[in-house]
This record gives C-alpha cells, structure tokens and sequence, in this order.
C-alpha cells in the first residue's frame, strides 16, 4: 500500500529478468507512474535516515526530491542519487547487463 516501494519493486523485477543482482547497499526509493517517471514520496528523510540505520549507502530517490532534500538541511551520511525515470536508475544501477 506504500508507493514509496514502486521503485524497489521494479528494480527487482527488471534484474530478476536480467538474472543480475541488484548491488546491496542500494535501496530504491520513489513512486513509479505508468510511463516510467519516478515520483515523489512523503517523509523522504525520514526514510533516507532509516536506510543508513539499516546500513544502505547509496539511495536511489525521485530526482524532484532531491532539491527539497537539501532545503530540509538532510546531512546523512547516504547518498542520494535522482531519478527522473526508472530507465535512468536501470540503465545506471544495471548497466552493461544485456538481456538474453
């Protein structure tokens, strides 16, 4: 029911297909539209401070996030990398992995 987890669930999906593993120390957050856009989540520091408690260094966020993430003053130690679209995560995260 949380459309924070879109991104995530996508990007399981999309490496189970390449039979490639997603690196562990990212975690996806956004909401996916239709057309691949990621969107923005409520409560993004909040989620970004407790995927670095969880040991998470890199976080794939919605690319609109990221400037409201610096006006909110966020200094965690994760870092946060926009996506405009799950494409631009896939092509990134999943990179030089071609489908059979």
């Amino acid at each position: 029911k949380d459309p924070a987890l879109d991104m995530a669930v996508c990007m399981a999906l999309l490496s189970s297909s390449r039979d490639a593993a997603l690196p562990g120390d990212c975690v996806f957050i956004g909401e996916v539209g239709l057309l691949g856009n990621v969107g923005r989540v409520p409560m993004l520091a909040e989620r970004l401070r407790c995927a670095e408690r969880a040991g998470f260094a890199l976080a794939w966020v919605p690319e609109k996030s990221l400037l409201e993430l610096g006006k909110s003053g966020w200094k965690g130690k994760i870092r946060a990398q926009g996506a405009e679209k799950i494409a631009s995560a896939v092509a990134s995260v999943l990179e030089g992995i071609k489908d059979d």
